[in-house]
């Protein structure tokens, strides 16, 4: 195997996918027709990038619980100014990513949650905006 071929080191990284749920098989079957590749960093190898990486087997190693659910479904609520977390975030990406390694259906709500004076917000060290965690968890 050439690890200078960064769909060599794809497919290294995913192992095996013996005994795991039919999803991830699915999702991660053909990885050059599901994903593309970044864009190689001036000055390094596939191989050093992929030495950064943690592999599938490691995130699961790593990972030693499910989350808690009753429908086998996760809801993903968006806080803060959708146009601007809608522009820095693939948000369609993210829910398969995590359909695929949680196996649990993932569905984005419609509507973004507004930070209100209600989630006391306040700024962080480098200038973020941050509310109370529990705040927004208590809300409908």
């Amino acid at each position: 195997t050439d690890l200078q071929d960064p769909w060599n080191l794809v497919r290294l990284a995913l192992g095996s996918l013996a005994g795991e749920p039919w999803r991830i098989k699915k999702a991660l079957a053909c990885p050059s027709e599901a994903s593309r590749l970044r864009t190689l960093p001036d000055g390094v190898t596939w191989w050093e990038q992929y030495q950064r990486t943690q592999n599938y087997d490691d995130f699961k190693r790593s990972m030693p619980f499910r989350p808690n659910t009753t429908n086998n479904s996760i809801d993903l609520v968006l806080v803060g100014d959708e146009n601007e977390i809608s522009r820095v975030l693939h948000l369609e990406e993210i829910v398969s990513h995590m359909e695929a390694f949680l196996c649990l259906r993932v569905a984005l709500r419609a509507e973004a949650m507004d930070i209100g004076a209600w989630a006391q917000p306040r700024a962080s060290a480098d200038g973020c905006e941050q509310a109370g965690a529990h705040l927004l968890l208590a809300r409908p």
